[in-house]
Protein backbone atom coordinates (compact mmCIF):
# COMPACT_ATOMS: atom_id res chain seq x y z
CA UNK A 1 0.00 0.00 0.00
CA UNK A 2 0.94 3.51 0.21
CA UNK A 3 2.00 5.93 2.81
CA UNK A 4 -0.26 8.89 3.29
CA UNK A 5 2.13 11.22 1.40
CA UNK A 6 2.25 9.16 -1.46
CA UNK A 7 -0.99 9.03 -1.61
CA UNK A 8 -1.32 12.27 -1.70
CA UNK A 9 0.02 12.43 -5.18
CA UNK A 10 -2.52 9.89 -6.79
CA UNK A 11 -5.57 10.32 -8.46
CA UNK A 12 -7.62 8.08 -6.52
CA UNK A 13 -6.95 9.58 -3.31
CA UNK A 14 -8.76 12.70 -4.71
CA UNK A 15 -11.66 11.08 -6.49
CA UNK A 16 -12.41 8.94 -3.29
CA UNK A 17 -12.23 12.65 -1.51
CA UNK A 18 -14.42 14.22 -3.75
CA UNK A 19 -16.67 10.97 -4.07
CA UNK A 20 -17.03 11.11 -0.31
CA UNK A 21 -18.00 15.10 -0.79
CA UNK A 22 -20.52 14.41 -2.80
CA UNK A 23 -22.13 11.71 -1.25
CA UNK A 24 -22.00 13.35 2.25
CA UNK A 25 -23.61 16.33 0.65
CA UNK A 26 -26.47 14.40 -0.92
CA UNK A 27 -27.33 12.08 1.90
CA UNK A 28 -27.06 14.80 4.80
CA UNK A 29 -28.73 17.33 2.55
CA UNK A 30 -31.81 15.26 0.76
CA UNK A 31 -31.74 13.37 4.24
CA UNK A 32 -32.59 16.63 6.21
CA UNK A 33 -35.03 18.23 3.65
CA UNK A 34 -36.96 15.26 2.63
CA UNK A 35 -39.86 15.04 5.22
CA UNK A 36 -40.48 18.93 4.74
CA UNK A 37 -40.34 17.96 1.07
CA UNK A 38 -42.78 15.42 1.59
CA UNK A 39 -45.51 17.71 3.38
CA UNK A 40 -45.05 20.57 1.11
CA UNK A 41 -46.37 17.14 -1.73
CA UNK A 42 -49.44 17.61 0.24
CA UNK A 43 -48.73 14.01 2.68
CA UNK A 44 -49.67 14.43 6.20
CA UNK A 45 -46.89 14.51 8.66
CA UNK A 46 -47.29 11.77 10.11
CA UNK A 47 -46.98 10.02 7.06
CA UNK A 48 -44.16 11.41 5.61
CA UNK A 49 -42.07 10.98 8.91
CA UNK A 50 -42.94 7.34 8.74
CA UNK A 51 -41.49 7.21 5.82
CA UNK A 52 -38.15 7.67 6.85
CA UNK A 53 -38.54 4.06 8.74
CA UNK A 54 -39.36 2.66 5.35
CA UNK A 55 -36.22 4.38 4.04
CA UNK A 56 -33.85 2.99 6.69
CA UNK A 57 -35.67 -0.34 5.91
CA UNK A 58 -34.34 -0.21 2.86
CA UNK A 59 -30.81 1.57 3.78
CA UNK A 60 -30.56 -1.69 5.37
CA UNK A 61 -31.03 -3.43 2.52
CA UNK A 62 -28.97 -1.78 0.29
CA UNK A 63 -25.92 -1.84 2.58
CA UNK A 64 -26.02 -5.84 2.78
CA UNK A 65 -26.91 -5.86 -1.43
CA UNK A 66 -23.81 -3.37 -2.72
CA UNK A 67 -21.97 -5.69 0.08
CA UNK A 68 -22.20 -8.85 -1.94
CA UNK A 69 -22.17 -6.97 -4.73
CA UNK A 70 -18.99 -5.31 -4.35
CA UNK A 71 -17.11 -9.38 -3.77
CA UNK A 72 -18.00 -10.03 -7.16
CA UNK A 73 -17.97 -6.70 -9.17
CA UNK A 74 -15.80 -4.24 -7.01
CA UNK A 75 -16.54 -1.94 -5.34
CA UNK A 76 -15.53 0.67 -7.71
CA UNK A 77 -18.28 -0.57 -10.05
CA UNK A 78 -21.08 -1.02 -7.11
CA UNK A 79 -20.19 2.87 -6.17
CA UNK A 80 -20.81 3.91 -9.41
CA UNK A 81 -24.11 2.12 -9.57
CA UNK A 82 -25.12 3.65 -6.48
CA UNK A 83 -23.77 7.23 -7.64
CA UNK A 84 -26.26 6.04 -10.67
CA UNK A 85 -29.40 5.00 -8.28
CA UNK A 86 -29.00 8.10 -6.49
CA UNK A 87 -29.45 10.65 -9.56
CA UNK A 88 -32.23 8.00 -10.75
CA UNK A 89 -33.91 8.40 -7.16
CA UNK A 90 -33.07 12.35 -7.84
CA UNK A 91 -35.74 12.04 -10.95
CA UNK A 92 -38.04 10.03 -9.33
CA UNK A 93 -38.57 12.44 -6.52
CA UNK A 94 -40.03 15.33 -9.02
CA UNK A 95 -42.93 12.55 -9.06
CA UNK A 96 -43.07 12.44 -5.30
CA UNK A 97 -46.34 14.24 -5.57
CA UNK A 98 -48.24 10.79 -7.21
CA UNK A 99 -49.18 8.10 -4.26
CA UNK A 100 -48.18 4.86 -6.88
CA UNK A 101 -44.19 6.63 -7.55
CA UNK A 102 -43.75 7.86 -4.18
CA UNK A 103 -42.52 4.21 -3.28
CA UNK A 104 -40.03 3.70 -5.88
CA UNK A 105 -38.71 6.56 -4.94
CA UNK A 106 -38.57 5.89 -1.37
CA UNK A 107 -37.17 2.63 -2.24
CA UNK A 108 -34.44 3.68 -4.45
CA UNK A 109 -33.35 6.33 -2.39
CA UNK A 110 -33.32 3.81 0.52
CA UNK A 111 -31.41 1.67 -1.30
CA UNK A 112 -28.23 4.20 -2.33
CA UNK A 113 -28.54 5.88 1.16
CA UNK A 114 -26.47 3.78 3.29
CA UNK A 115 -24.55 1.83 0.74
CA UNK A 116 -21.74 4.20 0.11
CA UNK A 117 -20.44 3.85 4.26
CA UNK A 118 -19.65 0.22 3.61
CA UNK A 119 -18.41 0.95 -0.22
CA UNK A 120 -15.80 3.44 0.45
CA UNK A 121 -13.84 1.91 2.84
CA UNK A 122 -13.57 -1.16 0.22
CA UNK A 123 -12.62 0.99 -2.21
CA UNK A 124 -9.98 2.99 -0.91
CA UNK A 125 -8.23 -0.59 0.22
CA UNK A 126 -8.75 -1.69 -3.49
CA UNK A 127 -7.00 1.64 -4.70
CA UNK A 128 -4.42 2.53 -2.29
CA UNK A 129 -3.76 -0.67 -0.58
CA UNK A 130 -3.68 -1.16 3.37
CA UNK A 131 -0.09 0.21 4.12
CA UNK A 132 -1.70 3.12 5.65
CA UNK A 133 -5.34 2.22 5.47
CA UNK A 134 -6.90 4.03 8.63
CA UNK A 135 -4.33 7.69 8.07
CA UNK A 136 -5.64 7.55 4.08
CA UNK A 137 -9.24 7.11 5.62
CA UNK A 138 -8.84 9.62 8.36
CA UNK A 139 -8.20 12.17 5.65
CA UNK A 140 -10.75 11.02 3.44
CA UNK A 141 -13.30 11.17 5.91
CA UNK A 142 -13.06 14.75 6.81
CA UNK A 143 -14.39 15.05 3.06
CA UNK A 144 -17.36 13.08 4.04
CA UNK A 145 -17.36 15.36 6.80
CA UNK A 146 -17.32 18.52 5.04
CA UNK A 147 -20.33 17.23 2.66
CA UNK A 148 -22.59 16.39 5.33
CA UNK A 149 -21.85 20.31 6.75
CA UNK A 150 -22.35 21.85 3.97
CA UNK A 151 -25.56 19.94 2.20
CA UNK A 152 -28.30 20.71 4.53
CA UNK A 153 -27.29 24.31 4.49
CA UNK A 154 -26.67 24.22 0.62
CA UNK A 155 -30.54 22.65 -0.03
CA UNK A 156 -31.89 25.15 2.59
CA UNK A 157 -30.49 27.91 1.27
CA UNK A 158 -32.28 27.18 -2.45
CA UNK A 159 -35.29 26.49 -0.88
CA UNK A 160 -35.55 29.94 0.81
CA UNK A 161 -33.91 31.71 -2.42
CA UNK A 162 -36.15 29.94 -4.95
CA UNK A 163 -39.18 28.75 -2.71
CA UNK A 164 -39.10 25.58 -4.16
CA UNK A 165 -37.03 22.14 -3.83
CA UNK A 166 -36.49 22.09 -7.63
CA UNK A 167 -33.49 23.72 -8.61
CA UNK A 168 -31.77 21.88 -4.52
CA UNK A 169 -32.92 18.59 -6.47
CA UNK A 170 -31.66 18.92 -9.86
CA UNK A 171 -28.57 20.15 -8.07
CA UNK A 172 -28.39 16.94 -6.39
CA UNK A 173 -28.67 14.83 -9.45
CA UNK A 174 -25.83 16.71 -11.20
CA UNK A 175 -24.11 15.93 -7.72
CA UNK A 176 -25.00 12.31 -7.84
CA UNK A 177 -23.51 11.75 -11.84
CA UNK A 178 -20.11 13.45 -11.02
CA UNK A 179 -19.61 11.52 -8.09
CA UNK A 180 -20.33 8.24 -10.46
CA UNK A 181 -17.32 9.49 -12.65
CA UNK A 182 -15.41 10.13 -10.06
CA UNK A 183 -15.83 6.89 -8.24
CA UNK A 184 -15.08 5.38 -11.98
CA UNK A 185 -11.93 7.27 -12.41
CA UNK A 186 -10.33 5.10 -9.53
CA UNK A 187 -8.03 3.09 -10.14
CA UNK A 188 -6.60 -0.60 -8.94
CA UNK A 189 -4.08 -0.42 -6.73
CA UNK A 190 -1.75 -1.97 -9.58
CA UNK A 191 -2.18 0.38 -11.81
CA UNK A 192 -1.65 3.37 -9.49
CA UNK A 193 1.58 1.60 -8.53
CA UNK A 194 2.65 1.72 -12.30
CA UNK A 195 1.71 5.33 -12.65
CA UNK A 196 3.70 6.15 -9.35
CA UNK A 197 6.63 4.69 -10.86
CA UNK A 198 6.51 6.13 -13.98
CA UNK A 199 6.24 9.56 -12.28
CA UNK A 200 8.94 8.89 -10.40
CA UNK A 201 11.26 7.67 -13.34
CA UNK A 202 10.31 11.31 -14.68
CA UNK A 203 11.66 12.96 -12.29
CA UNK A 204 14.82 11.65 -12.06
Amino acid sequence: GFELSEAFLTRSFWMLCAGQFLYATLAAGVGLHFVPYMIGQGYRETFAAGLVSVVFLFTTMGKLGMGFAADRVSARIALTVNFLGAALGMILIFYARNPILVYPFIAIYGLTLGAPLVLFPLLTADCLGLKRFGAIGGVAGTFNTAGAFIGPMMLGWIFDATASYSTAFEICFVLSIIGAVATLACLPYQAEQERSRARIAAAA
